[in-house]
């Protein structure tokens, strides 16, 4: 990534991100978490099935600067928001993650942004910027 004072993004193709998160789910379990590389600062994504084809809806958008295996298992087991908490209850046999791990924080913070703009994820529209 570039190492200077421009948008962190700049070397970002942000369509190509957006597809790999589509894309590449993974079933959100224990087990399925566990089993990931701890790479610290990434952005990830928390799917729920619609109901239509294998189409999926963007239930959240996070980043992590210290590790993205550790904050999916915290929602996993301690998670503050009372939706995404019912949902991932609800249709736990049917929740997928994927993620994207990126070199800084600054990094993870800018792609979440822009994942959430993108994505429209229901459990974050307070982080809406």
């Amino acid at each position: 990534m570039s190492t200077s004072q421009e948008d962190p993004l700049e070397e970002f193709n942000l369509f190509a991100v957006e597809r790999r998160l589509r894309q590449q789910t993974r079933p959100y379990t224990l087990a399925e978490t566990r089993s990931m590389t701890d790479i610290p600062c990434g952005v990830y994504a928390i799917w729920t099935p619609t109901g239509y084809d294998e189409l999926l809806e963007c239930l959240y958008v996070g980043m992590s600067s210290v590790g993205v295996k550790g904050r999916l298992m915290q929602h996993l087991y301690n998670e503050p928001n009372l939706g995404l908490q019912q949902e991932l209850r609800i249709f736990r046999d049917s929740v997928r993650f994927s993620f994207e791990f990126v070199a800084t924080k600054e990094e993870a913070y800018e792609l979440e942004t822009e994942m959430i703009k993108r994505l429209g994820p229901r459990f974050n529209r307070n982080k809406i910027r």
